[in-house]
């Protein structure tokens, strides 16, 4: 197991102060010998934190890339974290949203668990740990984003970190406002950004490492760019589920799930069996089974538009798709309990 004293931990971005204390107390208390660099923008309020170091950055901005007024804060991430990270002096470096909270260590036994690679976009030392809180499925029946790794919590190496965070900053208002200018493009209703947060940061790490490709903007789709995103992915990044497997969970966004599909820790291991290692055996647990479950996944959609929208019609998909899974669970621990019957 690593040890704490060899990780840095970067806290990247705002400070808002009903949630940085509480971040920086849970990495202390699972990660005690950590080095904690808080990374974060001029006048920001950091007196009487528990930090090692401290990282003040002059603020790139952000820009609006939504109709209803959301903001895209791609260069500021980009900034507070490249920079923190180069402050660094551990082996290993958990990037982290300032809102977030450690709650163990148990993504630490992940680390290096996986190691056949696809000779092909080979570019990281180590996979870095990801998390599956957005990141996108490229073979979504939705829209499926490409080249969509979370942003909000990374571990690995250092070099491997830097290598990913050291890129340019996007171009800006032009990015934001993308789909503005080439409204007559096919997007997203209301939602004019040229490239996702995370597409930009994992594009243009790509693009530097010598991996060749077009991606004009985030609709851009072809089964060719959707099986190079999943790739590049699985050769470079391995996938842990938000809560369970990485152990942490945001403070400011504590049930959120995604405006669109997001990738499950069993479609990391296909791709690893596809791409990597034809031999590897797909792990299952009840887990696994709970949340891959297609009827779980839209009883549990559906859940979440009812309690915001309150309607009737939420309520009886809620409740048709909660029966439907119900049954499906009980006709697979049967059939469970009778493999296990034969088997003595």
């Amino acid at each position: 197991m690593i040890s704490s004293k060899d990780i840095s931990v970067v806290v990247q971005g705002k400070i808002e102060p009903k949630y940085i204390g509480k971040c920086l107390k849970s990495i202390r208390k699972h990660l005690p010998e950590a080095q904690i660099i808080l990374s974060t923008w001029e006048n920001e309020p950091v007196h009487n934190l528990d930090f090692d170091l401290l990282v003040i950055n002059k603020d790139p901005g952000a820009f609006v890339f939504t109709i209803d007024g959301k903001y895209q804060n791609l260069n500021r991430q980009i900034v507070s974290t490249l920079n923190g990270i180069k402050k660094t002096s551990r082996k290993y470096v958990l990037k982290l949203r300032s809102d977030m909270l450690i709650r163990g260590t148990k993504f630490l036994s992940y680390f290096a668990k996986y190691q056949k690679r696809n000779k092909y976009c080979n570019i990281l030392q180590e996979r870095v740990l990801i998390n599956s809180l957005y990141t996108r499925k490229p073979f979504s029946k939705n829209v499926p984003f490409l080249f969509h790794p979370s942003d909000w919590v990374m571990f690995g190496l250092k070099e491997d970190l830097l290598n990913i965070w050291d890129i340019p900053l996007a171009l800006e208002p032009q990015n934001s406002v993308y789909f503005k200018n080439y409204s007559n493009l096919s997007h997203v209703k209301g939602c004019y950004t040229r490239w996702h947060a995370e597409q930009y940061i994992w594009m243009s790490f790509l693009h530097k490492n010598g991996i060749d490709f077009q991606f004009d903007n985030y609709m851009t789709y072809s089964p060719e760019l959707a099986e190079l995103s999943e790739l590049s992915l699985v050769n470079n990044t391995l996938l842990l589920e938000y809560k369970n497997q990485f152990d942490i969970i945001c403070q400011k966004y504590p049930q959120q799930i995604g405006d669109s599909e997001t990738a499950h820790p069993l479609d990391w291991y296909f791709n690893y069996q596809k791409f990597c290692d034809e031999n590897f055996i797909i792990p299952k647990s009840w887990d696994d089974f709970l949340i891959d479950n297609p009827y779980f996944q839209k009883m549990n959609r559906h859940f979440v538009k009812f309690k915001t929208k309150k309607t009737m019609r939420e309520f009886i998909a809620f409740f048709a798709y909660s029966c439907v899974f119900l049954f499906s669970f009980i006709f697979m621990l049967r059939r469970y309990m009778r493999k296990i019957k034969s088997k003595k």
